[in-house]
């Protein structure tokens, strides 16, 4: 099986600034290593990452293992319309006003020009929606990897949002645009990604949130999460979890929504 990985990072074994690199450099190195499998990599992103020193040795060593690396696709400006036009394309649904990369496979495609005739069996985005958006028009079946749970919370915050701020606040009317679009951008992102063939979730509670939408190709994949049956998993969890709570509930500018969430969640 040939397997081409996109995100929207350099893949890191060591000096790893965030998850995503170290995620990414696992499944590169693992995919390597099966038997039958060819991998190739190419980095995706409006504001592709300057190489390193770091960067350079991890691009070597995975090298050595045989790895194809595309040149780094640099997708449009987002989003590619402003203004009224742009605020038209939200509620209309448009995925080029909701999508960062949407529409670019081109770019994808001339980028994979470079390592012909050798082309891949199934595209697969790690942890990077640009990628994955920009991946969606290959002729290549697409199945993502994620970790992250962006979009159940957004959802949920919307909801907040829209039950709580329209009667507590007079200024709910100025900031009603920002819940309208998150509602728009969490359906064609459920849309979208409905017509993947496979999905990997490394948070639990995003494969959740999906299946309550009739989701079923989405599949839970536990990674570098405690493991359930660890003495202080829930601990742990908790004690992430009152952090990024108290991070956005005692900064000024945090949103009423977001205070009436975590309340709800009991950190607050």
């Amino acid at each position: 099986m040939r397997v081409l990985v996109v995100s929207a990072v350099h893949p890191l074994g060591e000096g790893v600034g965030q998850a995503a690199e170290m995620a990414v450099w696992e499944i590169l190195h693992r995919l390597a290593g099966e038997q039958g499998c060819e991998v190739a990599y190419g980095l995706v992103s409006a504001r592709p990452p300057a190489p390193t020193e770091t960067s350079e040795i991890g691009y070597a060593a995975l090298r050595n293992l045989g790895i194809r690396f595309l040149p780094p696709v640099t997708l449009d400006p987002f989003p590619p319309f402003h203004g009224l036009r742009y605020w038209m394309g939200v509620l209309a649904g448009d995925r080029r006003a909701l999508l960062r990369g949407w529409g670019q496979s081109d770019k994808l495609r001339t980028a994979m020009q470079t390592i012909v005739p050798w082309e891949p069996d199934v595209v697969l985005p790690v942890w990077s929606y640009e990628a994955t958006y920009c991946a969606v028009g290959l002729s290549y079946p697409v199945c993502q990897f994620h970790g992250n749970p962006d979009h159940n919370l957004i959802d949920a915050f919307n909801r907040v949002a829209w039950r709580w701020e329209r009667v507590a606040s007079a200024r709910w009317l100025a900031a009603c645009p920002k819940p309208t679009a998150g509602r728009v951008l969490e359906f064609v992102h459920r849309r979208v990604l409905s017509e993947f063939p496979l999905i990997w979730e490394n948070a639990r509670n995003d494969v959740d949130y999906y299946h309550a939408y009739g989701m079923t190709n989405v599949h839970y994949l536990r990674n570098m999460w405690p493991p359930p049956e660890d003495d202080d998993c829930f601990a742990r969890r908790d004690m992430l979890g009152a952090g990024y709570a108290a991070k956005n509930l005692w900064q000024p500018w945090a949103p009423r929504g977001d205070r009436e969430y975590f309340r709800a969640l009991g950190y607050w």
